[in-house]
This record gives structure tokens, sequence and C-alpha cells, in this order.
């Protein structure tokens, strides 16, 4: 095979996966769903490592047909971690143009990420433990959450009880001076 034409075929590869890509809160969107899974939780686990001065663990995408969780990783301690990985998106506007802004109050906006939660809850689902962790990521590029608007939104609120999840990030895209913000939900510890 000539360098011209893997060059052409990398271009048409390329041009397939732009038009493939979401016009609204598409930071994270990728034709693949586990690279984009893998990539929200990379950016979740690197930005804490900044944070606390560790090194960000080792992640991995379960891949299709082998979730949930759709990745995995192991945290400093050698415990094996489930990551479940989810948006927050209006689904009436995922596929629109990005001049159709949905708009989140406080109720819509703690009930979508309470029924994510639970949805997620499910020990019955899990394929691959045993997980000593579990973990759950919603990310948003939604235009009228940015990451100020959620704290405001979200950092007084529990949830739970669950039976099988530990932790959970709301995991907003890029805003200067703040890389990938996020934020830690409150996890009620009883169950």
């Amino acid at each position: 095979m000539s360098q011209s034409t893997s060059d052409s075929q990398l271009a048409q590869l390329l041009r397939e996966a732009i038009s493939k890509k979401r016009t609204y809160a598409g930071f994270w969107s990728w034709p693949d769903r586990e690279v984009a899974e893998l990539d929200v939780a990379r950016d979740l686990l690197e930005s804490i490592a900044r944070e606390s001065g560790n090194d960000p663990w080792k992640v991995r995408s379960r891949g299709a047909g082998n979730d949930p969780p759709d990745c995995e990783a192991v945290d400093e301690h050698g415990k094996r971690v489930g990551i479940e990985v989810t948006e927050l998106v209006d689904q009436q506007h995922a596929g629109g143009e990005s001049t159709n802004w949905s708009e989140w109050d406080e109720v819509k906006t703690r009930a979508y990420v309470g029924e994510r939660l639970a949805r997620k809850d499910d020990p019955s689902k899990v394929k691959g433990g045993p997980y000593q962790h579990y973990y759950v990521i919603l990310f948003t590029d939604e235009p009228m959450v940015p990451a100020r608007r959620l704290r405001d939104l979200l950092q007084h609120v529990t949830f739970g009880p669950f039976r099988l999840i530990d932790r959970a990030w709301v995991l907003a895209s890029y805003e200067p001076g703040e890389a990938v913000p996020h934020l830690a939900l409150k996890i009620s510890e009883t169950s």
C-alpha cells in the first residue's frame, strides 16, 4: 500500500468521524461509544490526580458486551474499581442544532441525576467483578449547566442510598481556568 493511499484512507476515516459528531453538547462525542466512555473516565481520574498530587489510575474500557461497568481501574491500594459512565443531556435536544439549548432548573437536574444513578445501581447486571468499589461518572456538555451551575444545583443534595454505587461525580466540559471541572456528588452511606 502506498503512502498516498493510506493518507487517503485516513482522511476518509476522519471525514466519517467528523460527520458523525454531535453538534449539541458534543464535547465528549465520539463515533465509538467505548472510546468516549474511556475518555470521560480518564479525564475525571486525571483531574482528581492533579488535585491530589497522586498519579492517575490506569483505566481500561471493558468493551461492548462486557458492560456494565463500562470501564475498570485499579486504585492506589490495589482494589478493583468498576466505573459506569453516563451522560447528563436532554435527549430531546441531543440530536438537534447547537443553538437549541435545553433549560435545566433545580428540579429537572436533581431528578435526572437521581434517575441516572438509580438506573446504574443494579448489582445483578454487573459483569466481570468482583469490584471493591463502584463509581458512576455523569458527564455533560449542556450549554446551560456549566460547572458553576452544577455546583449550585447539586452540592447540597445527597443521593441514594444505593446497593452498589460508592461514589459518583458530574464531569463538566472544559472551562477556562478549570480544565475539566468535576463535582463529587454526596452519596448516602446507609442502604
